[in-house]
């Protein structure tokens, strides 16, 4: 019977990823675990066959066969379930949820879509990120311009207008949420990994000496204005990062990924010009991620420009995803962000936040659910207070975030 198969789903979300409304386990959900370790020892069974391996199918009971599926299941409940209520979040001002793109959360002009988000993710504020593209051709509002292309994941039939931006800007305002222009400052372009994604780049293609080591943007560049005049790059994009605000409503913007763990020297010589112009002309809040190593200088110059300083906290994702060549197993982390908080003055670590990585389907990493967990408390123990960031807060996220009730 197909009935359970469809359980939670609507007809809206067909040929989208969707995470089931519901996180209770059911006899469909029994059936469902039930069809795939079946199916799952049959392959197991093909295999073997096709090995000449008769003699050790799977699909008979026996206690090594028993040990086995038992080993394999609690394995996967304790990467992706490691208790009822999943990732237990503290309950801090600020929380910050960050989809990899609006198409990877919300639906253009679905109203349900921003529900289901928000039954999801409890939190006060929301990241909506762009390529640095739509900041560079933005041109004023335009209600039926696409800008899907500057999306870093797209799930295709819909479209997304500024109109559809905009609308989605308001839904989250009306529900009391403090909503974020995320910008990514890369000149990244498509990412051929889990079929195409990544967003358009062809304006900063097109303006080589905006570009540099590992694709960064460089602010502290110049380049000729329509009127033939030379402007630097942080004043050209600050401009227009201003004039996106204004029009679409968003009430603060959110500056990601400008550094690399490969540069050496001054991390935030191309970078400080941006916030210097946002700084003298924007009342809106600037947020700001942290460099993707823990810098002590750099995350105390990122403080002096910005209103919070979002810090990449992910061990674990560094270190096997990205490779970074530092010290990053999760007590060595914490000690180091022990002897950064000490050295900070107290009047600014309320403007430091940590992040909590969950999954991304764009770059294919995967931060289990114990892992992320074991995280999590030893951040709040060690000091942070005033909130967090969770990158990525998707629809596809495989476990259940929960905000930790406010005891008494």
């Amino acid at each position: 019977s197909s009935w359970f198969i469809l359980a939670g789903y609507s007809p809206a979300y067909i040929g989208r990823l969707y995470v089931s409304e519901s996180y209770e386990i059911g006899l469909p959900h029994v059936l469902m675990i039930v069809a795939g370790i079946f199916g799952g020892t049959r392959f197991i069974a093909l295999v073997m066959d096709y090995l000449n391996l008769q003699k050790y199918d799977t699909a008979y009971p026996s206690k090594w066969n028993l040990a086995v599926y038992v080993t394999v299941v609690l394995l996967g409940l304790a990467a992706v379930l490691p208790s009822p209520s999943g990732v237990m979040l503290p309950n801090h001002p600020i929380r910050i949820a960050t989809p990899e793109s609006p198409d990877s959360s919300f639906i253009p002009g679905s109203e349900e879509s921003v529900d289901q988000f928000l039954k999801h993710y409890n939190v006060t504020h929301v990241v909506l990120v762009f390529s640095p593209d739509f900041v560079n051709t933005y041109e004023g509002f335009d209600p039926d311009q696409d800008v899907t292309r500057y999306f870093r994941f797209r799930i295709e039939p819909n479209r997304w207008s500024q109109a559809d931006v905009r609308w989605l800007v308001e839904s989250l305002k009306a529900r009391g949420l403090t909503v974020l222009l995320g910008v990514y400052l890369k000149a990244e372009g498509p990412i051929y990994k889990y079929g195409v994604q990544g967003f358009s780049v062809d304006w900063l293609e097109s303006h080589q000496n905006l570009i540099g080591f590992r694709k960064i943007l460089l602010f502290n560049s110049t380049l000729s204005a329509s009127n033939g005049k030379n402007v630097t790059y942080a004043k050209y994009f600050s401009d227009r990062l201003e004039r996106i605000i204004e029009d679409f409503g968003f009430d603060g913007v959110y500056l990601m990924a400008w550094d690399d763990w490969r540069i050496n020297g001054d991390r935030l010589q191309h970078l400080k010009p941006l916030l210097e112009s946002l700084r003298q002309s924007s009342l809106k809040p600037i947020f700001v991620e942290g460099p993707e190593l823990l810098d002590r200088k750099s995350i105390m110059e990122l403080l002096e420009e910005s209103d919070y300083v979002v810090l990449k906290t992910a061990p674990l994702i560094t270190k096997l995803y990205y490779a970074a060549e530092d010290n990053a197993s999760l007590l060595n982390y914490e000690r180091d962000l022990t002897a950064l908080l000490d050295e900070i003055p107290e009047e600014d670590r309320s403007r430091l936040l940590f992040s909590a990585y969950t999954f991304s389907f764009v770059d294919g990493w995967f931060n289990p659910a114990i892992e992320l967990q074991l995280e999590v408390n030893r951040y709040t123990m060690i000091g942070f207070k005033e909130g967090y960031a969770i990158q990525y807060a998707d629809r596809y996220v495989p476990y259940k975030i929960s905000i930790k009730p406010i005891s008494g």
